[in-house]
C-alpha cells in the first residue's frame, strides 16, 4: 500500500494521485483526502464522479479510512467507454484520471463522455486538443479530443470523444526556449449571453494584447443546454500552440445561479496578464505544466525551460512510478 501526505492538499493532487494508483494498480492512502472532500463542495462533486465511474467499470473502490481516502483499484478493460456525468462535474477531470491507465493498455480505447465539458474547475477541451495533446504526442503518448457538443458548469448536456491509444514512451523536450512566441488570434465562445457581452470582450482583448480587432472571433454556440463564456488566446510557438483561456461558470457548485456581467471584464484583464507574462517572459501556464508533469516523469521527458516547481505532483510520481 502506498500512503501520501500532503503539505498543501487540493482536488488535483488527490486525483493525479488516484490515477497513478490506478495505473500502476498499487493500493492508495491519502491522508487527509476525505476531510478535504467534505470540506469542499467542488472537490466532493468531482470525486463522486471517479466513485460512480469505478462502480460501474470496475475500476477500483474506495473503502472507509476515516478522514482519509482509500483506493483499491481494478484494471480498466480496452475498448469502447460510455461515460455519463453530472452537470456540477467535468468530463475533462475525469478523463485526466483514467488517461494514465488507458495509455498502459494494449489496444486502443474510445471513451465517450457525457456531461460538463466548459468548467474553471479543469483545463479546457481547447487546451487538451491543442496544447495538451500534441505535447503528449512528443513523448510517445498518443490520444485525440473531440468535442461533440457545448455542455458549461450549472446544466451539462455536452459531450466529448476521446481516443488513447498504447504508449510508445520517447524521451523528449517539450519546449524551446530559443523560440519566439507569437499571438495567433482569439477566440470568445457565448452561449445565451447575448452578443454585447461577447463584443465588450472582443475590445478589452484587441486593446489588451494591442492585436487588430479582425484576430478575434466571437463564435455564438447555439446549440447546449445553457449559458456559458470562454474566451481563448492562441500562441504560436514554433510547431506548437499554446492556448491561454478563461471559462466563467455561470453556476455555483450548490447549482445557484451566480452570474455577474460586471465580473467579465477582470476574467478578460487576468487573461490579458497571463498571455503577455509568457510572450514578455516565457511564463508557462501552470495549469498545464502542472497536468504535465506526470507524463514527462513516466516518459523521461523535460520541459526544456524553467516551468517552476511541483513538489507535490513530484512527490506522488516518485512513490507510485
Amino acid at each position: 500500500m502506498i500512503e501520501l501526505s500532503f503539505k498543501h492538499m487540493d482536488w488535483t493532487l488527490i486525483r493525479q494521485a488516484l490515477a497513478l494508483g490506478l495505473r500502476a494498480h498499487r493500493r492508495v492512502t491519502i491522508k487527509g483526502g476525505s476531510d478535504y472532500i467534505c470540506g469542499n463542495s467542488t472537490a466532493g462533486n468531482l470525486f463522486r464522479e471517479i466513485e460512480s465511474f469505478c462502480t460501474e467499470h470496475e475500476a477500483g473502490v474506495f473503502g472507509q479510512g476515516g478522514r482519509d481516502i482509500i483506493f483499491e483499484p481494478g484494471r480498466i478493460k480496452a475498448g469502447t467507454l460510455n461515460i455519463q456525468t453530472g452537470n456540477l462535474s467535468s468530463v475533462i477531470d475525469l478523463l485526466l484520471f483514467i488517461m494514465p491507465a488507458l495509455f498502459s493498455r494494449d489496444f486502443r480505447c474510445v471513451i465517450n463522455l457525457q456531461g460538463v465539458t466548459h468548467s474553471s474547475i479543469s483545463i479546457s477541451p481547447s487546451l487538451m486538443k491543442e496544447t495538451f495533446l500534441p505535447l503528449l504526442e512528443q513523448c510517445g503518448l498518443y490520444g485525440s479530443l473531440l468535442v461533440r457538443r457545448f455542455g458549461f458548469y450549472g446544466t451539462g448536456g455536452g459531450g466529448i470523444e476521446a481516443r488513447i491509444y498504447p504508449a510508445e514512451p520517447s524521451p523528449s523536450s517539450l519546449f524551446d526556449g530559443s523560440v519566439e512566441p507569437c499571438i495567433n488570434g482569439a477566440r470568445i465562445f457565448s452561449s445565451r449571453t447575448g452578443m454585447e457581452i461577447a463584443s465588450q470582450q472582443k475590445a478589452l482583448l484587441a486593446q489588451g494584447l494591442s492585436i487588430p480587432d479582425d484576430r478575434v472571433s466571437i463564435i455564438e454556440i447555439l446549440d447546449s443546454d445553457g449559458p456559458g463564456n470562454a474566451v481563448q488566446v492562441s500562441i504560436g510557438y514554433g510547431e506548437r500552440v499554446i492556448v491561454f483561456d478563461r471559462i466563467t461558470d455561470f453556476y455555483n457548485d450548490a447549482g445557484d445561479l451566480i452570474f455577474e456581467k460586471e465580473g467579465l471584464p477582470a476574467e478578460v484583464e487576468g487573461l490579458v496578464r497571463e498571455t503577455t507574462a509568457f510572450l514578455s517572459d516565457m511564463v508557462m501556464p501552470s495549469k498545464l505544466i502542472r497536468e504535465l508533469v506526470p507524463y514527462c516523469r513516466m516518459t523521461g521527458s523535460l520541459f526544456g525551460v524553467s516551468c517552476g516547481s511541483y513538489e507535490d505532483t513530484d512527490y506522488i510520481c516518485s512513490r507510485l512510478l
